[in-house]
């Protein structure tokens, strides 16, 4: 059975550095409804949009302006897209997950407009106990999530779903849920040339 780990990309953030402070920054909620509203696991109600604000700690300081604004801005395993990212992640039509339309604020209180709030209500337990590398000792009768330095793909937990249902998704079980992407839904942004923002690693070296 072939290692499905080889088909995925784990979403990091670009780390090109500026000024000696990061191109892209990340950011935090803007308001108490979007922070409580980020890890439901129902649907996000349409009748605002989520706000949200450049995290001032990574601002370029010496230029007084945030770091940069590109397709992705990823913040830990929280991740905003834009408009064409949306698109095209549209078109995978997988279940677990929505775009919500949301504001970016800068710190000029300008906003960058149409972003959107990938928002997981469910992730999926597909890692491998055996294969993956524990950061710390893991014990699956007492601990609730694992800390992993490297992730291995369960064959047998991933076979039996859908390519849909699998092409983006929030791996659940471990410490920090990292997003992965297929790489056939990867090759199909790098066609649209919508990755600006994002470091897109294959998952197999991610902690190599």
């Amino acid at each position: 059975m072939n290692d499905p780990t080889d088909d995925y990309f784990i979403v990091l953030r670009d780390r090109e550095w500026v000024d000696d402070a990061p191109r892209f920054a990340g950011f935090v909620t803007g308001n108490d409804w979007t922070a409580d509203r980020m890890y439901d696991r129902d649907p996000i109600s349409r009748a605002e949009p989520m706000l949200f604000e450049i995290d001032e700690r990574e601002l370029r300081l010496r230029d007084n302006v945030p770091g940069e604004i590109g397709h992705w801005v990823v913040s830990g395993g929280e991740i905003l897209v834009s408009a064409m990212v949306a698109e095209v992640l549209a078109r995978t039509r997988a279940t677990g997950w929505e775009l919500v339309p949301s504001i970016l604020r800068t710190i000029h209180g300008d906003h960058a407009e149409p972003i959107f709030y990938l928002h997981f209500m469910e992730g999926l337990d597909l890692w491998d106990r055996s294969r993956s590398e524990y950061g710390t000792p893991f014990d699956p009768e007492i601990d609730f999530s694992a800390n992993l330095s490297r992730i291995r793909l369960d064959p047998e937990r991933v076979a039996p779903l859908l390519l849909q249902d699998r092409q983006l998704f929030l791996l659940d079980g471990v410490g920090i849920s990292p997003v992965l992407l297929h790489r056939d839904l990867v090759e199909t942004l790098l066609s649209a040339d919508v990755i600006l923002g994002a470091r897109l690693m294959p998952l197999a070296d991610y902690g190599a």
